[in-house]
């Protein structure tokens, strides 16, 4: 996902990554409220010491992806999901081509060089003025916020972002979001409904041991394997064409998931939706200091206005 609105963002410029107390200045959602929106006999996130957090960080950093199934409770899924559908026919929807970095197009490297391969993109944006209180309480609780710190092993604070803090993203029959890597180093989303066929979140493992790593023979056998793109490696200066194949697996998308995922380092993509009912996701934005919001570009570009 882009990872400009869908991020975890850290930054070692600008950002502190010890490990510290999470934000947990007032929001709507109080002790007691948190209780009727997650599932606290499965997942009791109240209590940072549980040994399933510990399970989960190891998931995330092994595989790429933690997932927490009925995180939240029907009762707030369907209430989730009747609001996000409300709001979904005003959508704004983003239809772009970019590559599997999300990079500008390098003029120096041959045209069908790997760099300058740019797939389809199709997803609509709800903004976070356009979401319904449930999910607003949920982003709000000061125990969600805790307990993703403990899981990342570092201080977080939501976006002062008025449009992109905490949106939904929209797939609607045949949309898809290509093969990419995020920016920010993790994302955290909600399933809220699932399409009526399709709309897989398909991932790999890690990839990249850096944002500077650019993975080229992985990325290449994963297109390969996955893909009927068309495209070269050679002259590059490194000397990979492909290497050997990479292992893809396909994520939970029950409603009422939770999932934390390496974005920046884990090669991922959403398939392409069949069926008139439209894939929902929440998309709950985070950043490792106080203050954060997307630029206006960002805004414009995700929801076609800007907050200032």
């Amino acid at each position: 996902m882009w990872m400009a609105v869908q991020c975890v963002t850290t930054s070692t410029s600008t950002a502190d990554d010890s490990c510290a107390s999470a934000d947990t200045s007032s929001s709507s959602a109080s002790a007691s409220d948190i209780g009727s929106l997650v599932n606290l006999e499965a997942f009791p996130i109240e209590d940072v010491s549980r040994p399933f957090l510990a399970a989960a960080r190891t998931a995330l950093f092994e595989t790429g992806v933690a997932s927490f199934p009925d995180f939240l409770r029907p009762a707030a899924v369907a209430a989730a999901a009747g609001e996000a559908t409300l709001a979904s026919p005003t959508a704004f929807v983003t239809d772009s081509e970019h590559n599997a970095w999300q990079t500008e197009r390098n003029t120096s490297l041959p045209a069908d060089h790997l760099a300058n391969l740019f797939m389809r993109t199709r997803v609509a944006s709800v903004a976070t003025d356009e979401i319904g209180p449930t999910l607003k309480r949920l982003y709000e609780a000061p125990e969600l916020l805790a307990f993703l710190s403990a899981l990342l092993q570092r201080p977080l604070f939501r976006l002062d972002d008025p449009i992109g803090a905490c949106t939904i993203n929209v797939f609607r029959e045949g949309w898809h979001h290509a093969w990419h890597f995020d920016e920010a180093e993790f994302t955290v989303t909600l399933s809220l409904q699932a399409a009526d066929e399709g709309g897989h979140f398909v991932f790999t493992p890690p990839l990249r041991t850096s944002a500077d790593d650019p993975a080229n023979a992985a990325v290449a056998s994963v297109l390969r394997a996955q893909t009927e793109h068309a495209f070269s490696l050679p002259g590059d200066g490194t000397g990979e064409s492909g290497g050997a194949a990479v292992p893809v697996r396909t994520a939970p998308f029950a409603p009422g998931t939770l999932q934390v995922f390496a974005g920046r380092d884990s090669f991922h993509a959403v398939t392409p939706t069949r069926g008139p009912r439209e894939r929902l996701v929440a998309v709950l934005c985070f950043a490792s200091r106080p203050g954060v919001r997307n630029s206006p570009a960002v805004q414009q570009m995700f929801w076609g206005r800007t907050s200032s």
